[in-house]
């Protein structure tokens, strides 16, 4: 593998490109466009902040999906860009044939019930889909690409002939390109970057089910090259996890997807969200952070874990585990009881909820249930309607986990990073969660998008290169048998 400017003053750029293009990341979105860039011979640098290739892809479950539409996905995420959402929908199928032709491991396509369709990542389990990603590398590099380890993007400039990009880490270095595309993940990492876009208090509030190299600096470096923000900075996607410690490797399967058929109060005894809003209550940690405490309190009782706790329903791509074992296990709060009166007494003896109040709003969800009125309810309640009635009854204390912020760089449907003129900035191109504004307080699929942004940012940077003589449909080979 070459190294970037062996033995040249990092602090000097070279006199000419030395490379085509400069990617931004190894995680999903980037190694898609590596690929595709590498597969039409093109000199490809990929600079990776962490030790290893996939980003939160090699920490998800593995699922690539899209909505059947962008009419389906226009009426569940309203507050999404149009453009990015067509774009998205209409190109989901090529892009996963795309990858289906590379000969990885994965699966048929597939329904996947009110999400859309999709496909698996096979080889690997939920929370731990690096081999996976690893082949995604490798794959890169036997075409030509370089990609190094430990360098994250420093920062970038405008060049004679494109543009020097600056890596950091162990082994600092400065190279030119002709073309940059960021794909590095999103700014959930980043603790200012989130008070700053999404709410002061954001960055301590949340639980960062993510990785902690997801800084923003692809979004920092746009910012400085003249790129403008997305529409829906202030949103974020993810899930209720438990409030205590989880190693990455466990951010996913322990995940509370029970959450949306759960009663969720906050310390004041209160419901504050509908827990059913998103398809996969991704809408409870908006509001979930900026409770007292940064907390709030799942209550369910024996049915709904016995139908939702082991088995989530979802896919099969999600483990069947006992998670409130495991729950209990890592030292997260977890009371039972058998009534709701003790349980709410238990609530405020080790968690100071106010019981009076938290026993009249389960009183009152459970008339509602049982009369038909959820969507009385002050918040509403739009599905699940599970009245808590059989004992025991359980309470988690949680947080709002945050896997990838929904705003980012603007872009443009083919992956251009736009100024805030609305032109697109030369040779600059954006994917994946760097990309943002395609989703808002709901979401469609982020590797599905992940794949489609680096697949279109690709295509675009070839065609921009007058490299591209081909149809998006003549990069599709015959899958690799064996």
């Amino acid at each position: 593998m070459a190294l970037i400017n062996s033995g040249a003053d990092p602090g000097v750029a070279p006199a000419r490109p030395q490379w085509d293009i400069v990617i931004a990341g190894a995680g999903f979105s980037g190694l898609v466009a590596a690929n595709i860039v590498a597969d039409a011979g093109m000199k490809a640098l990929v600079l990776e902040a962490g030790v290893g290739p996939g980003g939160c892809a090699a920490i998800s479950a593995g699922i690539i999906w899209a909505p059947l539409s962008s009419e389906e996905l226009a009426a569940y995420v309203p507050d999404g860009d149009p453009a990015l959402q067509l774009a998205y929908c209409e190109h989901f199928q090529g892009a996963a044939a795309w990858l289906r032709s590379c000969g990885l491991p994965i699966s048929d396509m597939q329904a996947l019930g009110s999400l859309g369709n999709g496909v698996v990542m096979q080889g690997g389990r939920s929370g731990d889909q690096g081999q996976f990603m690893s082949l995604m590398a490798s794959r890169a590099q036997a075409h030509g690409a370089t990609i190094r380890y430990g360098s994250p993007l420093a920062g970038a400039c405008a060049g004679a002939d494109g543009y020097v990009v600056s890596a950091g880490g162990a082994h600092p270095a400065t190279v030119q390109c002709r073309a940059l595309l960021f794909a590095t993940g999103g700014f959930q990492g980043n603790r200012a970057l989130l008070d700053r876009f999404v709410g002061a208090g954001a960055g301590d509030g949340l639980f960062l089910r993510s990785l902690p190299e997801c800084t923003g600096a692809g979004l920092t470096a746009a910012l400085s090259l003249g790129a403008a923000t997305s529409r829906n900075m202030h949103n974020l996607y993810g899930h209720t996890m438990p409030d205590a410690a989880v190693s990455i490797d466990e951010l996913q399967p322990l995940t509370a997807y029970l959450a949306a058929h759960s009663v969720i109060l906050n310390r004041d005894g209160i419901r504050f969200v509908d827990e059913t809003e998103g398809h996969l209550e991704e809408t409870t940690l908006e509001s979930g952070w900026r409770q007292p405490g940064g907390c709030y309190f799942l209550i369910f009782d024996s049915k709904i874990y016995r139908e939702h706790g082991v088995d989530t329903g979802i896919s099969s791509a999600l483990p069947k585990i006992d998670r409130m074992r495991r729950w209990r296990e890592i030292g997260a709060s977890v009371l039972q009881a058998d009534s709701l009166e003790s349980l709410v007494d238990e609530l405020h003896r080790h968690e100071h909820v106010d019981a009076q109040q938290a026993f009249k709003t389960l009183l009152s969800y459970n008339e509602a249930c049982l009369d038909g009125s959820t969507g009385a309810l002050d918040p509403s309640r739009s599905r699940n309607p599970s009245a808590l009635t059989e004992p025991p009854f359980f309470a988690v204390r949680a947080r709002g986990g945050v896997t990838a912020t929904c705003g980012g760089i603007r872009v443009d449907a083919s992956g251009h990073v736009l100024g805030e003129d609305q032109v697109a900035l030369p040779g600059l191109y954006a994917a994946g969660v760097d990309a943002g504004g395609v989703f808002g307080r709901t979401y469609g699929g982020l590797l599905g998008w992940s794949l489609v942004s680096g697949y279109l940012a690709a295509l675009s940077v070839l065609r921009d290169a007058g490299a591209a003589k081909a149809s998006p449909q003549q990069l599709v080979k015959q899958p690799a048998k064996g």
